[in-house]
């Protein structure tokens, strides 16, 4: 296998800035006795850690509008404040650097210095034309990518009537030559890009107009700069000095705008583990990984006013009750409906949540309800009782039942006695009701009332039919199991024939269940059972 070559690539985006409101440190190197390693082709390492740390400068990134050349300077992108405080007898320098924008990137650079404790110099201008290898970053490097490009930077002051005019011609060759790791005395920076240049300058002076001096010169560096950050962490800029004294030869070499690296966190850093740490960003082999915990707990149950219960659960190591204990059993008297709850805990990690709600029985309210009781069809039996959960009933013919809603034939007229106890565990409660079983009217040798319910089960659609072989007042109630009465038709006046009539007149959103339509004819009244599908 042969590799003939290698390309690679880092994205900088020109929007991405330094954040407004942060700083960073200025300083310099000075390398003692080898200079950096610095290479071109990708995957380098850049090695900037053999270098003593000296001088130090604070910079300042502001909002362009909240600067004090906003009005100039409308559509600035950033402004960067450094304050530079002279030494006594010297003024302070604030000195501020703008980008301004238009549609298709940056068009002006520049910076500007405000000098105080001067009574000659107040503000001095420094224009930047477009492009150099700041701007020029807002494109996308590739390894090997090379450009070149002008700028010219201006500087005009008057010193009383004389003018002073500097012009600084400059031609630049960018070449993106390598990127890789770059080490420092501040850290370890990934993805750095490796810019080479070489600066042609044509410098020039002129006093009231005419020429001063003039200076050419060229000069080779290096920018390194990491992904995401506009401006450049390294200036390379090695010049050899020779140290006659102690006979060394150092190389200095500018360091700039170097933040330090992020702090470290150790934790768990895997989504998936019960401890995971979400500010974690190295690994400390921590993670915890948890099953699922097999338990039991004490099902709901209810008990008597004022008396207590025992709860337990099983099948961790440790628990801890909503109440505050830590035992596998605890034993609570709650006054009114409670939910407990238990962690369930194999490890300081993996826990189950169980619950458990006790609630209180009440006394029991024993009451029913039936209708026209007949020797002919079953009886429904509606029970009304609250807080039972057990029932008796004496139908008073000697047969008996523990439905909660029993049905019951009975085989001769006559008045009855039907008698319901009902209970739970703390309270008993009985409830009677005199019956009379009736003759049914399709059963009367003066049979003069006979109806139908058709389709049974039905809707609003069923129909009541009946014939009459004498005049009636006609009555039709529909009731439900709990005793509600809709009346249908009010003693409405029908001669002698056969009607058939629909069940209209009861709410639409009546819903699905068991009814009892009752026909009333001159105050004779006969019930059938009708399911509302």
């Amino acid at each position: 296998m042969s590799c003939t070559g290698i390309r690679a690539q880092v994205s900088l985006d020109s929007s991405e800035f330094p954040i407004v409101g942060t700083n960073y440190l200025l300083r310099n190197v000075a390398f003692a006795d080898t200079p950096p390693t610095s290479a071109p082709g990708p995957a380098q390492t850049y090695d900037f850690t053999g270098g003593i740390m000296y001088g130090a400068q604070l910079i300042d990134y502001l909002d362009a509008t909240s600067g004090p050349f906003a009005a100039q300077y409308p559509s600035a992108t950033l402004s960067r404040y450094l304050y530079m405080p002279g030494v006594p007898g010297d003024p302070d320098i604030d000195q501020y650097t703008f980008y301004a924008t238009d549609a298709s990137g940056f068009w002006q650079n520049g910076m500007v210095w405000i000098v105080t404790d001067s009574a000659t110099i107040d503000t001095l201008f420094f224009y930047l034309n477009p492009p150099n290898e700041d701007t020029l970053l807002s494109n996308l490097y590739t390894y090997g990518y090379s450009d070149s490009t002008y700028a010219l930077m201006e500087l005009e002051i008057w010193f009383g009537p004389n003018v002073y005019k500097a012009e600084y011609h400059l031609f630049k060759k960018i070449d993106a030559d390598g990127w890789g790791t770059m080490l420092t005395g501040m850290g370890s920076y990934d993805s750095v890009l490796r810019v080479h240049i070489t600066e042609y300058r044509y410098d020039s002076t002129f006093i009231n107009g005419n020429i001063n001096m003039v200076n050419l010169d060229t000069i080779n560096y290096y920018l390194y700069y990491q992904e995401g950050l506009r401006y450049p962490l390294v200036k390379e800029l090695t010049v050899t000095y020779f140290d006659p004294v102690n006979l060394i030869l150092y190389y200095l070499t500018e360091i700039l705008n170097i933040p330090p690296p992020p702090p470290v966190y150790f934790g768990c850093m895997d989504t998936a583990a019960i401890n995971y740490n979400p500010m974690a960003n190295t690994s400390d082999s921590s993670c915890v990984y948890c099953s699922v915990i097999s338990y039991t707990i004490t099902p709901d149950i209810y008990v008597c006013p004022g008396g207590s219960v025992t709860l337990s659960a099983s099948g961790g190591s440790s628990y801890l009750w909503s109440t505050g204990e830590m035992t596998a059993s605890i034993t609570v008297s709650p006054d009114s409906t409670t939910l407990y709850s238990v962690y369930i805990n194999e490890s300081q990690f993996c826990w189950e949540l169980a619950t458990v709600e006790v609630s209180i029985y009440q006394d029991v309210n024993a009451s029913f309800w039936t209708g026209t009781v007949t020797n002919t069809d079953s009886t429904l039996f509606v029970n009304l009782t609250t807080d039972a959960d057990s029932y008796f009933w004496d139908f008073g013919d000697s047969t008996t039942s523990t439905d909660k809603n029993p049905t019951h034939l009975y085989s001769s007229l006559g008045s009855r006695t039907v008698r319901l106890i009902a209970s739970n565990l703390c309270s008993v409660d009985t409830f009677e009701l005199i019956i009379n079983v009736v003759l049914n009217i399709s059963e009367k040798e003066d049979d003069r009332l006979a109806f139908e319910i058709f389709p049974n089960p039905g809707d609003e659609g069923s129909v009541i039919s009946f014939e009459l072989k004498n005049p009636a007042l006609i009555s039709i109630r529909l009731i439900d199991l709990l005793g509600k009465v809709t009346i249908l038709e009010n003693e409405q006046e029908y001669g002698p024939g056969s009607y058939a009539k629909r069940l209209i007149g009861f709410d639409e959103n009546t819903i699905a269940g068991i009814y009892f339509i009752e026909l009333c004819a001159n105050g004779n009244c006969h019930q059938k059972k009708w399911i509302k599908l």
